[in-house]
């Protein structure tokens, strides 16, 4: 994956996900609970899309992904 900065949502710019052979994306790892995951599912609103990952270490983990229906900022479909 690459992390990809050039989503405009009410005219603000966000983070994204995208798929990219070779790519890295650096990050931590915390645990959560089931409420805490509901909470940042709230927070993270209907353009991002909650899937579980597996990282380069083999741990499991989530990640949020754009939803592949929204059109990005340079006018491109993901």
């Amino acid at each position: 994956y690459k992390l990809l900065n050039n989503i405009v949502i009410d005219g603000e710019r966000y983070p994204y996900l995208s798929p990219e052979k070779n790519g890295i994306v650096y990050g931590v790892r915390i645990k959560l609970s089931t409420e805490e995951l509901v909470a940042l599912d709230v927070f993270e609103a209907s353009e991002y899309t909650r899937k579980e990952i597996v990282t380069d270490g083999g741990h499991t983990a989530y990640a949020y992904f754009l939803d592949d229906t929204i059109k990005l900022s340079n006018g491109f479909d993901i």
